[in-house]
């Protein structure tokens, strides 16, 4: 069984390919809104109170981490 990290994107990347073969736009602010949206619903059903907080930093510093990765990859190597 794949892990989330690849499930999400296989998940990703079918949307992607369905909405450009329609001749459809991407909407990404829709899109990162839902994703918000089901992040937050993760947070609040498995997490107490006390530990939102640290957990939504977490995640924050772990998106810029991320962004940043690939932005240095996709210098290296050029954008898929």
């Amino acid at each position: 069984m794949a892990d989330l990290h690849t499930e999400i994107n296989e998940l990703i990347e079918m949307r992607l390919r369905r909405t450009l073969e329609a001749g459809q736009t991407i909407d990404v602010l829709d899109w990162i809104s839902q994703f918000a949206e089901s992040f937050a619903d993760l947070v609040v059903f498995s997490a107490l109170d006390e530990e939102r907080s640290k957990l939504v930093q977490h995640a924050l510093e772990r998106i810029q981490f991320f962004i940043l990765e690939k932005e240095k990859m996709f210098e290296q190597v050029g954008r898929p």
